[in-house]
């Protein structure tokens, strides 16, 4: 049985992950009985699988989300903002060629607040230029 939060492959009778502890059994939302896979009714009050009486093991993002994903997308914070950063302007810039000021504006203003913020001076001066009142 493969866990669905780490991919870990843990023997088939297992009710928790090896590796790092989810639930991999589901239980009856009725009377709380773990239920095999592929059970099509309680075995201990007989409700049935589909009408809503059980409980499914992916209750949240972190119960099927790999834990691996948290640390290769978000490793460390402080490089995520002037990642953030760039996209807005990124951003802008296309709706700045698509003809959408609007939108342009937005992300081009966002990404100028962020590059304030984190004192980044050279991409500030490249936000702040399409920025600039025509004239």
């Amino acid at each position: 049985m493969r866990c669905p939060r780490c991919q870990q492959d843990d023997p088939p009778q297992s009710t928790f992950c090896l590796e790092c502890g989810t639930r991999l059994a589901l239980a009856c939302a009725s009377c709380g009985a773990e239920l095999p896979a592929g059970a099509k009714f309680c075995s201990r009050c007989g409700s049935p699988i589909g009408t809503g009486s059980f409980q499914s093991r992916f209750t949240s993002p972190e119960a099927y989300t790999p834990r691996h994903y948290e640390t290769r997308l978000f490793p460390d914070l402080e490089y995520t903002f002037p990642l953030l950063a760039h996209c807005g302007l990124g951003l802008g810039k296309l709706y700045s060629r698509a003809g959408d000021r609007a939108k342009a504006r937005e992300h081009l203003t966002t990404a100028a607040t962020m590059y304030r913020e984190m004192d980044m001076g050279f991409w500030l001066a490249q936000v702040e230029a399409p920025l600039a009142p025509p004239g």
